[in-house]
């Protein structure tokens, strides 16, 4: 299992926050790492910390094709980290319901939060106590690895809980 951060969870660019009650929309950059293997199951992308008292109101996932295979594979679920973020582990306790089956990686293209899983809308309420840790980790592995050069952006509506 490897592990990779992003430049946002790295603090060399950091979270825009919104003021108030206001929702603003902010990006996160993915550099996909320039693995010769590829990504494999379990691998980790560490995206950005949410701090306590903020939620996230809506989200999307834009990728480039990552996997350049006829019958691409690559497969990711999002959410909270757990506490030694190696895996999806907000679960309940963070009120995210997360999302899993992401294919975005295969061909190119956008996921959001109302286009996946069963859960209905996926957020992260506020009023959380502690900050929350946003991830991909990988369900499936890329079948043919064409990371070079590639990026996707984490898009966030945000709102502070202070509203």
């Amino acid at each position: 299992m490897a592990s990779f951060r992003t430049l946002c969870q790295q603090g060399i660019r950091p979270l825009g926050l919104p003021d108030a009650s206001q929702v603003e929309t902010v990006s996160v950059d993915i550099n996909w790492p320039d693995a010769g293997a590829g990504i494999a199951v379990n691998d980790v992308v560490q995206l950005c910390d949410i701090p306590a008292g903020f939620e996230v109101v809506f989200w999307k996932l834009v990728s480039e094709d990552i996997d350049s295979n006829a019958s691409p594979t690559v497969a990711f679920s999002f959410g909270v980290l757990n506490a030694g973020k190696t895996a999806i582990g907000g679960g309940a306790a963070d009120n995210w319901s997360g999302a899993g089956g992401i294919t975005v990686g295969q061909a190119g293209g956008a996921v959001a939060a109302n286009t996946v899983g069963a859960n209905g809308v996926n957020c992260l309420s506020s009023g959380r106590a502690a900050t929350r840790s946003l991830g991909l980790v990988a369900t499936a592995a890329t079948a043919t690895a064409a990371l070079a050069g590639k990026r996707a952006t984490l898009l966030l509506d945000l709102r502070s809980g202070a509203y």
